[in-house]
């Protein structure tokens, strides 16, 4: 769904896990590593929460609304073509 690599993925989950933020997590699959967000990795992403709104309330104030609807249909064929990238054989 967040198009990341394994390689990235892996990593940020390390950095998070390492900074108390998440824990492993049972998932019904063994083939899959499970995590849940702590109480305290619960308290950092709703302190950000309000931060993130603020910055997007002043990008979104400085476009109009093509502008807006633009840049996001932009960033789905970004999204789209890389993933597309990815399974094509090398």
């Amino acid at each position: 769904m967040l198009a990341f690599d394994k390689t990235t993925l892996s990593r940020n989950l390390k950095l998070l896990q390492r900074k108390g933020w998440i824990e492993p997590s049972p998932a019904e699959d063994r083939r899959v590593r499970g995590f849940r967000v702590t109480t305290s990795g619960r308290e950092r992403l709703d302190a950000a929460k309000s931060g993130w709104s603020k910055a997007q309330e002043q990008l979104r104030s400085k476009m109009g609304a093509g502008e807006w609807e633009s840049m996001w249909k932009a960033f789905r064929a970004v999204t789209q073509a890389a993933r597309e990238a990815s399974l094509e054989p090398r």
